[in-house]
């Protein structure tokens, strides 16, 4: 085969070349995930601008050759059929075999099969809503970013997706939020969250009502603060049959043996309960008799 240079634009060599040697490079980050520092930002970008120049010299040339077509004066509509045909068997046949392969790489292992996978044949996996897991060579951003979140998700493997985002975008990943939320919940990252455990739902009784004055009292402490911030607290003796306040005790320190003292005081004046006897006696045997 003879190759005509004088009809080779150099500049588009140029540009080709340029391109291959971009994501070449790029590929780089494969091997050194780890790596940071501007010469990784470089080549990062180095990637992505490769992947542009190969969209812009893609353009260029098959719009060239669609403008010969339009401007012969033979011009003809099968031209254009032709033109297309060509293009589409150097194509499909690559795309539908790498399809078939996956489908078949899946069966054999026993996966489950993507659930819009009828849509892979006629390249609409991702023209309603996001595409599954399942050949994301068809659409290499998507593949990018489950690369980065698979490896997130194993060196941070207890974090979520906000924070995985923003470690994805302080590496120079510039994606938007909801694009990588979606991948993310297709690729069953999202963690479950722990529900509150219900504690059962208590008996509802009705409060017992004493019978009489002095059956039963109610003892409880309680603290609070000044305006200038100092603590103290308050040591209260309650009648539960008619509320009243036998006792109120207040001070910056309420010891134990003080708390004796008040209830040894109290009871003289007041006819001991029945229910708060044996604790008082108790007491009276520990604290003051021995």
């Amino acid at each position: 085969m003879k190759i005509e240079y004088q009809d080779r634009i150099f500049g588009l060599d140029v540009m080709r070349a340029t391109a291959i040697l971009f994501v070449v490079f790029s590929h780089v980050l494969w091997i050194f995930p780890e790596a940071s520092g501007v010469f990784v930002d470089l080549l990062r970008l180095m990637g992505v601008m490769g992947v542009e120049i190969f969209f812009v010299l893609s353009g260029f040339l098959i719009g060239r050759i669609l403008f010969r077509i339009f401007t012969k004066e033979t011009f003809k509509p099968k031209d254009l059929n032709y033109f297309l045909i060509r293009r589409w068997f150097r194509t499909l046949p690559n795309y539908y075999l790498a399809l078939l392969i996956n489908i078949g790489i899946v069966y054999y292992f026993g996966r489950e099969q993507a659930d819009s996978l009828w849509r892979y044949f006629f390249f609409l996996q991702n023209a309603v809503d996001g595409m599954d897991i399942f050949f994301t060579e068809s659409w290499s951003y998507d593949n990018t970013l489950i690369n980065h979140l698979s490896k997130l998700s194993e060196a941070h493997p207890r974090e979520g997706f906000w924070k995985s985002y923003y470690r994805l975008r302080n590496t120079g990943e510039i994606v938007n939020h909801k694009r990588l939320h979606r991948v993310y919940k297709q690729m069953g990252l999202p963690l479950r969250r722990k529900a509150k455990k219900r504690l059962p739902a208590r008996v509802k009784e009705p409060i017992t009502v004493p019978s009489t004055f002095t059956d039963t009292w109610s003892i409880d402490f309680m603290s609070d603060a000044l305006s200038n911030g100092s603590k103290f607290r308050s040591f209260n003796v309650i009648d539960d049959y008619n509320r009243e306040i036998l006792h109120i005790e207040t001070d910056y320190s309420l010891k134990s043996s003080r708390v004796i003292w008040i209830l040894n005081r109290l009871c003289p004046l007041k006819n001991l309960p029945i229910s708060f006897a044996p604790f008082y006696f108790i007491w009276l045997y520990f604290f003051v008799l021995t």
